[in-house]
């Protein structure tokens, strides 16, 4: 692999990294828009070229896992990082 090809996979994970990092950070927000139900806490999110699946737990101990496009999230990202 070329040193550039690395410096672009790196790029790309420190990038997925943040965004994952805002999801925990801002869970409330990230709740309110995405999740349905009263949800406990966030237990995971992952990222595929065209999706964004995440999972979380409902109050009542139900845990739930769904998806979003992945350009819903952007845009939920992006007012995250405005404000």
């Amino acid at each position: 692999m070329h040193t550039l090809e690395v410096q672009g996979l790196a790029t790309a994970a420190a990038k997925l990294a943040q965004a994952e990092a805002a999801v925990f950070a801002n869970a409330d927000s990230f709740a309110n828009r995405f999740c349905t139900g009263d949800v406990m806490d966030i237990t995971g999110v992952w990222f595929s070229s065209r999706q964004v699946k995440f999972a979380y737990v409902l109050d009542c101990g139900q845990h739930i896992s769904d998806e979003i496009p992945l350009d819903e999230f952007c845009a939920w990202f992006q007012s995250i990082v405005a404000a």
